[in-house]
């Protein structure tokens, strides 16, 4: 399977979902696609990063893998996947930096 659109409709249809289906559940999620929505991505290979990340929560499958076709395809594999669906695109809640952690800033140490 080499594009987004190919793995999509595979995974759809190793679970027996129709398009419609999918669409709904993406749409459970927190994303609203129709249909055809759903078409289109399967036919073009293509979409925005936000769908991509609801379509591999949808879909129970790695952002990453559904993506690009790399590492590993379930979700909490042996990989890091577990937080890859908020890692993956900016803005979705991925990792925090120390000081967003709580954590204050580090600073070298100077002598006088």
């Amino acid at each position: 399977m080499t594009t987004l659109g190919e793995r999509v409709k595979a995974e759809r249809h190793s679970k027996g979902w129709s398009q419609a289906e999918l669409a709904r559940r993406v749409t459970r999620a927190g994303y609203s696609i129709t249909q055809g929505g759903i078409a289109q991505i399967e036919r073009r290979g293509e979409t925005e990063p936000k769908s991509i990340v609801q379509l591999a929560q949808a879909l129970q499958v790695s952002v990453t893998w559904l993506q690009s076709n790399r590492g590993d395809k379930a979700l909490g594999a042996s990989g890091g996947d577990d937080d890859d669906a908020q890692n993956s695109v900016p803005g979705t809640g991925g990792s925090e930096t120390s000081a967003a952690a709580g954590n204050p800033p580090t600073t070298a140490a100077t002598t006088t």
